[in-house]
């Protein structure tokens, strides 16, 4: 079963909700809901997966996605985003 620590708090910007969980190698997945990101009119998430420096691999994780973010993510699916990055950790490690 894949393990991390998830860790909710408002967002930075004062309104909204981040999210962060954070997998043993490092290996991040963000998830926020604020004004501005891509589904909160609808109560969705914006997610992107990062690598323990930082640095942005969303696309290395789905190859279908063409940018640095994924929005209008349901919270029924975070935990799929969430086990995906788990096996993708794997595959690369």
């Amino acid at each position: 079963m894949p393990s991390y620590k998830m860790i909710e708090e408002p967002h930075p910007i004062g309104e909204g909700i981040a999210r962060t969980y954070t997998f043993t190698n490092g290996t991040v997945l963000s998830a926020v809901k604020f004004p501005g990101s891509y589904g909160y009119e609808d109560s969705l998430w914006e997610i992107a997966a990062m690598d323990a420096d930082g640095n942005f691999i969303t696309r290395d994780c789905w190859h279908d996605v063409y940018d640095d973010v994924i929005g209008y993510v349901a919270e029924s699916n975070l935990e799929k985003y969430a086990d995906d990055i788990y096996y993708w950790d794997l595959e690369v490690a």
